[in-house]
């Protein structure tokens, strides 16, 4: 049995559309230490408790990346495979242990580009539990038009090319 995932395609996305929030369990020092393990950062602002207090901090903190890691999976989940062409993100606030992020998107913009190529780009954000943004990015992505372009494509084809003024 193959199982296909449902494809998001270009005809269907509009400038406008929300992506359903995602609500992260809290933060906790079990998950910074297994992202500083994966990442082989070991910062010690974010796994030290002595180290980040001496430096000012009330505690050890939670690193940027993790957030951005985040929205990067809001986006994925909800393109579906498309392509990634570009992912951005800027620090706003810090994480810190305990916190419940609520991780949002909206499409910005939907463009057909040469060579029957189309792509949006995606504002994504990230709010902790008192509604403060921790941080904001955003993520462009290459799509098929439709499901008929796509099986053109994987067929060896060359892309479906629709114009703004023939949608």
């Amino acid at each position: 049995m193959t199982l296909t995932a449902r494809q998001l395609y270009f005809e269907a996305v509009k400038v406008g559309d929300e992506l359903p929030p995602l609500v992260k369990p809290p933060v906790d020092r079990l998950q910074i230490a297994r992202y500083a393990g994966a990442a082989q950062d070991w910062n010690p602002l974010c796994i030290d408790e002595v180290h980040a207090k001496n430096a000012g901090f009330p505690s050890a903190l939670a690193p940027g990346m993790l957030s951005m890691g985040f929205l990067g999976e809001l986006v994925m989940d909800w393109v579906r495979g498309a392509r990634l062409r570009r992912f951005q993100a800027r620090f706003v606030k810090i994480v810190w242990p305990g916190d419940v992020l609520t991780v949002r998107g909206r499409v910005v913009d939907r463009r057909f580009e040469e060579g029957g190529r189309y792509a949006v780009d995606i504002e994504t954000w990230a709010e902790n539990q008192r509604g403060e943004l921790v941080v904001r990015g955003l993520a462009a992505f290459q799509l098929y038009y439709s499901a008929e372009d796509e099986t053109r494509q994987r067929a060896g084809q060359p892309p479906l090319v629709v114009t703004p003024a023939e949608e």
